[in-house]
């Protein structure tokens, strides 16, 4: 995939700097609003002429230069994804413009290849009604099910969730006074997602659970735990994104959703 894009990038910087006119956004799938990794976005003139191209990041994210003033047309691909333009989208000198792609789905047939699919076994119906179950089906974050948490041999609450993608070890970290923490999707250190219990914010303030001495494990304690969900940066379903609090260092970080018995 990365030779294709590349191919297809020929010539042109990848990597566009965060001066001139330029065109930033979100690579998405338009279904799930899940980000789009290793797409292909390009910047073309009214001509046809193409001028800057970038990959997406893991979060989605992609930034484009133009050389000069003018109208382009934002143009995306991705494998397994039906391509689109989005334009025409007209950039004054230094200016930046937001522009968010969202591609739909498209089967890719590989032939001679078979793809097993492993059902999901419902064990619980309060997860059943939460919707917890659905959205595993959607494959858009990653899900400790109640027979994963009762078999794992993490003694606190957030140890549950280490060794799962993008979480950060906490290495040398009591186990009972530490929040779960995940690699920034921006690249600056870590950051403190989002936490729900059984539907409500907990840490609704981290500056304020931390100067109290409160642990994820006085929140909830492990015992209690039944199913964990995480999402990390811009994966978080409708209902748990913090789009409304912009001050909040957890906004951008991720959602870590936490169902009890």
């Amino acid at each position: 995939m990365w030779r294709a894009a590349l191919t297809m990038a020929s010539g042109i910087c990848l990597a566009a700097p965060a001066s001139g006119q330029t065109v930033r956004g979100l690579l998405l799938e338009a279904s799930t609003e899940r980000p789009i990794e290793l797409g292909t976005v390009a910047l073309v003139t009214e001509g046809g002429d193409t001028v800057a191209a970038a990959l997406s990041d893991e979060s989605g994210l992609y930034s484009l230069t133009a050389p000069e003033a003018g109208t382009y047309t934002v143009l995306a691909s991705a494998l397994g994804y039906v391509s689109r333009g989005r334009g025409p989208i007209p950039l004054e000198d230094d200016q930046v413009r937001i522009v968010q792609v969202a591609l739909t789905p498209a089967p890719v047939p590989i032939e001679g290849v078979s793809v097993e699919t492993t059902p999901i076994v419902i064990t619980d119906d309060a997860l059943l009604a939460n919707g917890f179950y659905e959205r595993m089906m959607q494959t858009r974050g990653q899900f400790l099910t109640p027979e994963a948490v009762t078999n794992s041999p993490a003694r606190y609450t957030p140890q549950l969730l280490r060794g799962l993608d993008h979480v950060h070890p906490q290495y040398g970290a009591s186990g009972w006074r530490t929040w779960v923490r995940v690699w920034s999707p921006f690249g600056q250190g870590t950051c403190v997602p989002r936490v729900y219990v059984d539907g409500s914010w907990v840490n609704e303030t981290g500056r304020e659970r931390y100067a109290e001495g409160l642990g994820l494990e006085d929140v909830v304690p492990r015992d209690e735990v039944k199913a964990v969900e995480l999402y990390w940066g811009h994966q978080a379903p409708l209902g748990y994104r913090a789009r409304d609090s912009y001050d909040d260092a957890s906004a951008d970080c991720g959602v870590v959703l936490i169902w009890t018995k």
